[in-house]
């Protein structure tokens, strides 16, 4: 027995502050999962995704997996001395209550994350430690997957970066992804919008970015395609690991002299 889920907007994010959370989300047994963004957001968290003879797919981005930094961080809860957000007065909400206002109005600067002037981001940071990082692990087993994989963490914040794996097959059970992997950096759809006095439907604007290939020396992408399995290259890219014991095909994997690799599309 399957299951199918249809979303329109984002099939599940993983989004939490504690160093300790992990969010696993198992799709196996001929799951059938159709959303119109990302299947996975993941915001400051550790993850971890098995896909298992499944199908998983974007009918609008074509993103499978997209990592960003919190935007709670720099967009979301106002923190003032004792007190939490903008309507204290209005509705009381405190430190002990737990029960954060939220900012009314979005603004994000123009450009791509990494050209944020308000940047205060680990990244940017000579006494970042790679080892605070947060983890996201994608694996795909048995079967044929489409869509892109990135990671566009570490820029903007608080935040930490995220280290994404991503596993094609496990040596037995073969698969194939078509499609991206890539470190990146992200800017959001909508740059500038206001929510609030009962409207709220502005705030899906959140999370909802695109990418280009970027690494910040943080946001570190590993690919390991196991014995059996393919990994067919449709976009340039840029990748922290490599481990080939299967075949890509579409593009090419060099090793550059700083560890990175060059992922370059070739047809």
């Amino acid at each position: 027995m399957y299951s199918t889920i249809d979303a329109d907007d984002f099939g599940f994010e993983c989004h939490a502050n504690g160093s300790t959370n992990w969010n696993v989300v198992n799709i196996l047994d001929g799951t059938e999962v159709t959303t119109g963004d990302a299947v996975f957001l993941v915001k400051k968290v550790n993850s971890e995704f098995n896909i298992d003879n499944s199908t998983v797919k974007s009918t609008e981005t074509g993103v499978l997996v997209q990592i960003i930094d919190n935007d709670d961080d720099y967009v979301g809860v106002d923190v003032s001395g004792d007190t939490w957000g903008l309507d204290n007065a209005l509705y009381g909400h405190t430190v002990d209550s737990h029960m954060p206002t939220f900012n009314e109005s979005f603004s994000e600067e123009d450009g791509y994350s990494s050209s944020f002037a308000a940047d205060t981001s680990a990244s940017k940071s000579d006494s970042y430690d790679t080892s605070d990082n947060w983890e996201c692990n994608v694996n795909l087993t048995n079967g044929t997957y489409e869509g892109d994989l990135w990671n566009s963490s570490g820029y903007v914040g608080s935040n930490a970066a995220t280290t994404m794996t991503v596993t094609i097959g496990d040596g037995t059970n073969s698969a194939t992804l078509t499609g991206i992997i890539s470190a990146g950096e992200f800017k959001h759809t909508k740059k500038s919008f206001s929510v609030g006095d009962g409207d709220w439907s502005n705030a899906d604007y959140l999370g909802h970015v695109t990418n280009q290939k970027n690494w910040n020396g943080v946001n570190n992408v590993n690919v390991v395609i196991k014995s059996g399995a393919t990994w067919n290259i449709t976009g340039n890219g840029i990748i922290t690991g490599f481990t080939n014991d299967g075949s890509i095909s579409g593009g090419t994997v060099t090793e550059n002299s700083d560890g990175t690799w060059t992922i370059a599309v070739t047809n």
